[in-house]
């Protein structure tokens, strides 16, 4: 999954990738690359181990945004950005392809630089126990990328584009 946390004025990438065992992650924070476990998570409260040191943090949904506060610490702001989302949503752009859902990536079937035709699935979404193909809307050349077999992506988030 891709996205971005905001703290006051100041935005920062950040890119989480499912492990090869359960509740284990690799997060990415603005280039700084983080192991990290999740140790529990029950309603709006969760623990999880960086570096082997447990940290039990509180969340929150308010529409599109997350909201984490760490114990003892400040409160983070997670977006995916609505002018994306809604761009994509909306098919001003027939060439950004996302996901309708929370989904996670089962299958990426093309490379950018690849030549794809209306109809070709592009990517294999998994949501609810769901299979979803991404198909290209038209004729063209993927010209970007941002997923991954087994990524965890947001709904209205931008996964490939075909120009």
């Amino acid at each position: 999954m891709r996205t971005h946390y905001i703290v006051g004025d100041h935005v920062v990438p950040v890119e989480v990738r499912k492990g090869k065992d359960a509740g284990r992650f690799t997060v990415t924070v603005d280039g700084a690359v983080r192991e990290v476990e999740l140790v529990r998570g029950l309603g709006g409260q969760i623990q999880f181990r960086i570096d082997d040191r447990l940290v039990r943090a509180f969340t929150a949904q308010d529409g599109d945004r997350r909201f984490v506060r760490v114990a003892g610490g400040a409160t983070v702001e997670f977006d995916v950005g609505d002018s994306v989302r809604k761009r994509a949503r909306s098919g001003a752009d027939e060439g950004v392809l996302a996901a309708s859902m929370h989904s996670q990536v089962v299958a990426v079937e093309v490379a950018v630089g690849d030549v794809v035709s209306t109809g070709d699935t592009l990517v294999v979404l998994e949501a609810m126990k769901m299979e979803t193909r991404l198909v290209a809307s038209r004729d063209g050349v993927v010209k970007s990328l941002s997923c991954a077999a087994g990524d965890v992506v947001e709904p209205g988030v931008p996964l490939i584009e075909v120009e």
